[in-house]
Parts: structure tokens; C-alpha cells; sequence
């Protein structure tokens, strides 16, 4: 039986990192020691320590050593990222959307921070997203229904425009003038109204297609 080596898998996954940090911090970053094992936290995809887990340093009890030592022994060593062994059978873009995820968590402001990252934390899964297109679609149908109002506002601003300029120039400054001055004022304030809701619905509907990217 031929021996099996976890190297290419991993091997793989420095080189990834590799081009994440050269493109996002032009390789200023220091490469973290990655890590292949079981999942121990019920359906995390991998996690990331906060402090210098790896050290190539001959190992000694911290009980042996002296303060300036345990605190020099913060910044020296190597971080660590591990990807969960059980999960590393899903597509290859999902694999580096979750190394992705943990590369982002070791680079928040320039320290790295202890993360648990179960599924609904690596990326937004498909039930999610699911919900998303729904509501999406339910504002769309709102979007059509507001455009339908809209032209029918707009009808009637037209209407009730025709009619007040369509009053004699002798009765202008009367009542009846005045009081189809401010219907149109009154309608085109509500028509004002209604697009600019309108409007806002755009924004939301993209904000929340934007969230189906993370």
C-alpha cells in the first residue's frame, strides 16, 4: 500500500496564502506554519491562534523561564492556520474561500486573532443565500408595482396640470386656480416621494446581493 502524505495538500495551501499575501500586503506578512488535522469544533471548517503557537526554538516549560523571555516569546515563532481535514473533499474554491477567511481574520488590524470559523462564519451558505434571492425577488415585485404607481401619479399630475393651466387667465388668482395649484404641488411631492423610496430599494437590493459575495 502506497504511503500516504498530507505535503501536496499542503504544499498547496502555503502556496495559496502565499498569493494572498503578495496581493493583498505585497508579501509583507509573515507566512504562518498551516496545518492539516480533525475537526475538533463541531463543524468549524479551520481556526487560526492569536498568538505564536510554532516556535523553532528548542521547547521550554514557561514555568522555567523569565519574564522578558515569556514576553519576547510573543513575537517570535510562527502563527498557525489550520484547515479541517473533513472538509478538505469540498470544491477547490470553497477550500480557498475559507483559507481566504482565516487570512483575513490573521491580518485585522496587523495582529492575529483567535477565530472558530464554523459555517455559517467561512461564507454565507446556501440556505442563506436562498433567502436572499427570495427576498430579492419580493422587492422586485414591489420595484414593479412602485413604477406602476409611479405612472399613475403621473397621469394624474398631467391631468390636474391640463386642467388648472387650462383655467381662464381672468381666474387665475381665484379659488379654484389655487386650489389646483396645490393639488399639483401636493401630487408632485408624492410622486417625489414615492421615486426617491423607489430609489432607496435599489440600494438595498444591491447591498443585499453584495452580501451574497461574502
Amino acid at each position: 500500500m502506497a504511503e500516504q502524505s498530507l505535503k501536496p495538500i499542503i504544499d498547496k495551501l502555503e502556496n495559496l496564502f502565499s498569493k494572498f499575501n503578495e496581493k493583498f500586503y505585497g508579501g509583507e506578512l509573515q507566512k504562518p506554519i498551516i496545518t492539516v488535522s480533525p475537526d475538533t469544533t463541531k463543524g468549524a471548517y479551520g481556526w487560526c491562534t492569536s498568538w505564536k503557537a510554532w516556535s523553532n526554538k528548542e521547547p521550554k516549560a514557561i514555568s522555567e523561564m523569565k519574564p522578558e523571555e515569556v514576553e519576547a516569546m510573543k513575537n517570535e515563532g510562527f502563527y498557525e492556520i489550520n484547515l479541517c481535514a473533513e472538509h478538505l473533499a469540498r470544491p477547490f474554491e470553497h477550500v480557498a474561500e475559507t483559507l481566504l477567511m482565516l487570512y483575513k481574520v490573521l491580518t485585522i488590524d496587523n495582529f492575529y486573532k483567535r477565530a472558530v470559523m464554523p459555517e455559517r462564519k467561512v461564507y454565507m451558505n446556501k440556505q442563506r443565500r436562498r433567502i436572499i434571492y427570495e427576498i430579492n425577488t419580493r422587492l422586485e415585485a414591489v420595484q414593479g408595482e412602485m413604477e406602476s404607481l409611479l405612472d399613475d401619479i403621473q397621469a394624474v399630475i398631467d391631468e390636474e396640470t391640463e386642467y388648472r393651466d387650462n383655467i381662464p387667465e381672468n381666474m387665475q388668482s381665484g379659488e379654484r386656480y389655487e386650489m389646483a395649484d396645490s393639488a399639483c404641488d401636493s401630487l408632485q411631492s408624492a410622486y417625489d416621494t414615492l421615486e426617491s423610496a423607489k430609489d432607496n430599494l435599489d440600494d438595498v437590493t444591491s447591498s443585499l446581493e453584495e452580501a451574497t459575495d461574502c
